[in-house]
């Protein structure tokens, strides 16, 4: 065997092995397994880029099965979506046959739920993405609801960014229709800026109620509307006289 052959074959391992036959002192072996496990760490997420690598060239593209249908204040529109439980199934095959899976933790504080998502590799990487938001206080929703409704979203978002996956609807003679989530609150941005009142913002919930309580983004923004209307109204008020 060549002696650039023994040094390739040479790993933290085989190097304790020999330290451990020519008798070396506790403080030389503990350097020795801080190396190997280093050298395993590095391994690990080496084989985890390259399980994440194949993933994606071979997950299949994702197509939306569900639809939104807004009312808006200046006609209608709708667009299409994948939910969680499409996702999950797309995916599934690849995952396994690349050695990944997924989990989620879940934390709540000061009333926002923070949602990690977990990515393994069976060679023991894993890495996260996190993601947090308030609970879906809108409609009338007891505390269990308002939690799973958030939750629900907080996974969906945090396995696409985890995955780098993308959603697609049919192609339509080769040119793609595709509409991503920003787009999607920016035209939310552009509905609920157009309300001029408290009634008028109303409207538009009552209209879209299904579609905002499953938006915790779109939530937002009408919270923030609704106290930029009450605080216009208030300072419009006049000024009662002593």
């Amino acid at each position: 065997m060549s002696k650039d052959l023994i040094v390739q074959n040479t790993t933290p391992t085989t190097l304790i092995e020999r330290a451990i036959e020519k008798g070396v002192d506790i403080s030389q072996l503990k350097e020795l397994m801080d190396l190997q496990e280093r050298w395993e760490k590095k391994e690990a997420k080496k084989s985890f880029l390259v399980a994440m690598s194949n993933f994606q060239t071979n997950v299949p593209v994702i197509k939306k099965n569900k639809t939104a249908k807004i009312n808006s204040t200046k006609g209608f529109f709708s667009y299409k979506y994948a939910d969680l439980g499409c996702i999950t199934q797309s995916i599934k095959k690849t995952l396994n046959e690349c050695g990944l899976s997924y989990r989620w933790e879940f934390e709540e504080t000061n009333g926002k739920l923070k949602c990690t998502c977990l990515i393994s590799h069976s060679g023991g990487h894993t890495e996260t993405t996190v993601m947090e938001g308030g609970k879906d206080d809108s409609g009338a929703k007891n505390s269990i609801q308002q939690s799973g409704s958030t939750q629900t979203y907080l996974q969906r978002y945090t396995l696409i960014g985890a995955l780098g996956l993308s959603t697609a609807e049919e192609d339509n003679d080769g040119k793609s229709s595709e509409i991503t989530d920003e787009d999607i609150i920016e035209q939310w941005k552009t509905e609920i800026n157009a309300v001029k009142s408290q009634l008028e913002l109303s409207g538009l919930y009552k209209k879209n109620k299904a579609e905002i309580d499953k938006s915790p983004k779109v939530q937002v923004l009408m919270k923030n509307k609704e106290a930029e209307l009450k605080k216009s109204a208030n300072n419009n008020q006049p000024v009662s006289m002593p």
